[in-house]
């Protein structure tokens, strides 16, 4: 870990301790996310870095409390987007059950 004008910056083995999870569950959160940044072969993150990490791996539940809230802008897309992937799969999965019939 180092210490600079950019705060502390951690290596992939200090992020994944720090994480208390493997140094591969770190480097494909990273990829997934686009966070960190690549010198090479290596990758570094910033605190925010490994803080937005932690962030995108928090457990969301799916209750209905969510469902209750106003959504924004942005959510609303999301939200439109995840329904048309969850139609779409559906169709897919049809389509593949008649397939086989």
């Amino acid at each position: 870990m180092t210490d600079g004008p950019l705060g502390k910056i951690y290596d992939l083995d200090e992020a994944a301790a720090y994480l208390r999870v493997s140094k591969s569950a770190v480097a494909r959160a990273a990829r997934r996310h686009g966070i960190g940044a690549r010198f090479g072969r290596d990758i570094r993150f910033s605190e925010d870095d490994v803080r937005q990490m932690w962030d995108a791996q928090r457990a969301h539940p799916e209750t209905s409390l969510q469902n209750s809230i106003p959504l924004r802008g942005s959510e609303k897309a999301f939200e439109s987007l995840m329904k048309r992937a969850r139609e779409q799969r559906a169709a897919k999965l049809l389509a593949r059950g008649k397939k086989r019939s």
